[in-house]
């Protein structure tokens, strides 16, 4: 029983390094992202009147087959997240409003949103898939990490303070003398890994689905505009940093699908 307690606390100890070194890395990456400057698109426009704005959002509900939906602007943030517009059962979709650097960034945000609210009425599996994997599954991972992690800790613990006399049922004794919870926390950090580089995979085919079914749409409605458009979705195609925003909000644009 000895080896077993003298075991679980020195894979308890990797552990906590371990999360120690992702915690740093995560505050190292912190840094260099708030130094990032998003450039602005060098154009002759500096704004957009509301009216084209309106223009805009008419053509591409009609395009993308939502004429019976209604596009409001709020002023809450929560509605500038990604999958986070689409109100089916009050056939609305909700759009934040935002200040951009550009005009390309404005339209390129405006636009996304309609479109992905179509491929998720549309049950698109490529989106229902990205959405699941950016959204629902980080979450799940992080929450079996911190249980496992607290699980560990206290098995870990909690086995210093039994002696040898101590009765345990079979299973409460399986789980003290094996090392099940840093097998799971690696296991869990595995599948982050898998997830991210999945997500990424799939970000870059809808960027370019995006393309192929938004550019020319939008030339023919706005073509004054194209430009910005264009470059805008250039920057977002071109974008290398990770899919999350770091931080609860941000005024950073690196494209209409980073999470």
């Amino acid at each position: 029983m000895e080896q077993i307690r003298n075991l679980n606390l020195i894979l308890w100890i990797v552990d906590t390094t371990l999360i120690a070194i992702i915690a740093g890395g995560y505050l190292f990456y912190l840094r260099i992202y708030n130094n990032i400057i998003v450039p602005p698109i060098n154009s002759a426009h500096d704004v957009i009147d509301s009216k084209s704005i309106e223009n805009l959002v008419q053509s591409f509900l009609k395009f993308n087959n939502l004429e019976d939906y209604e596009v409001v602007f709020t002023d809450k943030y929560s509605h500038s997240k990604l999958f986070s517009n689409l109100k089916k059962h009050k056939k609305q979709i909700l759009i934040s409003k935002r200040i951009f650097l550009s005009v390309g960034y404005e339209l390129d945000y405006i636009i996304s949103k309609i479109w992905l609210s179509a491929k998720e009425i549309k049950k698109d599996r490529r989106i229902i898939f990205y959405k699941l994997s950016i959204k629902w599954f980080n979450i799940s991972l992080l929450l079996i990490f911190f249980l496992a992690y607290v699980l560990q800790a206290v098995t870990t613990f909690g086995a210093m303070l039994m002696d040898d006399n101590t009765h345990l049922s079979d299973t409460l004794y399986t789980i003290f003398i094996t090392p099940i919870w840093t097998i799971l926390i690696f296991v869990v950090l595995v599948l982050f890994l898998l997830n991210y580089l999945l997500s990424k995979k799939i970000k870059e085919q809808i960027e370019l689905n995006y393309n192929q079914e938004t550019v020319l749409a939008f030339k023919n409605t706005l073509p004054e505009y194209h430009f910005d458009f264009t470059a805008a979705r250039q920057m977002a195609i071109e974008n290398k940093y990770p899919l999350l925003h770091m931080g609860r909000k941000t005024t950073k644009w690196f494209g209409p699908f980073v999470y």
